[in-house]
């Protein structure tokens, strides 16, 4: 019972995060406030309905794979979750080591999915034109790509570095916020960029060579970033 409880209030803060990002990305998309703030070029044609297919499509992988996953965590690593003794700067500690785990393991298995003979498993997320991307773009990925590359990018930091639960829920909160606002296809200007960035992950689905990561160093290592494909004389605009 602890374990569905503790996974119940990380589902709660993940989709209470995510949300509320995609609340507000939607209100000034649709009204059209962030206009010139618009990552491409051609003319931009969402509506709600684009919205709510995402969010929709989210929700069935969210409650069947996402909680009983973070469950089974939970279960496996209850007395460290709920019984740390970590000092807070251990839990930090053990926070960003398992994010960069997460993040690398899931830039990997992006790059795979790419490969022609696994891309069915993700060709739904690239459906849309780029110039439409909406931040519930995040709930278009099928159940293989949801639990094989993106399960593992939340869960292993808790797996792997487990610590006080409460400080994982901020980290999950995090991860709800950015996959909201890494596809949300707007690059706001001044403190906005520090909550709605838009620009990096906009890169890959302009040019699916780009950008597999959420490290910029991890693609500048591979030769994958979107600014070196312009020094190649790739056009990534």
């Amino acid at each position: 019972r602890e374990a569905v409880v503790s996974a119940l209030w990380i589902a709660t803060w993940f989709m209470s995060s995510f949300t509320l990002c995609v609340v507000i990305v939607m209100y000034f998309d649709l009204s059209g406030k962030w206009s010139e703030y618009v990552m491409h070029k051609r003319k931009r044609d969402v509506t709600f309905q684009d919205y709510k297919r995402g969010y929709l499509g989210l929700i069935p992988k969210f409650l069947f794979i996402f909680i009983p996953a973070m469950a089974g965590i939970c279960y496996v690593k209850a007395d460290a979750l709920h019984r740390s003794p970590d000092k807070w700067y251990l839990s930090a500690l053990k926070l960003a080591a398992g994010n960069v785990f997460g993040i690398v393991w899931a830039g990997v298995l992006h790059y795979i999915l790419h490969h022609p003979k696994l891309y069915k498993f993700h060709k739904a997320h690239h459906a849309s034109a780029p110039q439409n991307m909406t931040a519930t773009a995040y709930g278009e990925v099928s159940i293989v790509e949801y639990a094989i590359p993106d399960i593992p990018l939340f869960g292993l930091s808790m797996f792997l570095f487990p610590t006080h639960l409460r400080l994982h829920l901020i980290h999950f909160a995090w991860h709800g916020w950015d996959e909201a606002s890494a596809h949300c296809g707007f690059n706001p200007p001044g403190w906005l960029n520090w909550f709605f960035d838009g620009d990096f992950h906009y890169h890959h689905h302009n040019n699916p060579n780009v950008n597999y990561s959420e490290f910029g160093l991890m693609d500048k290592f591979l030769g994958t970033h979107h600014t070196q494909f312009k020094l190649h004389g790739e056009e990534t605009q």
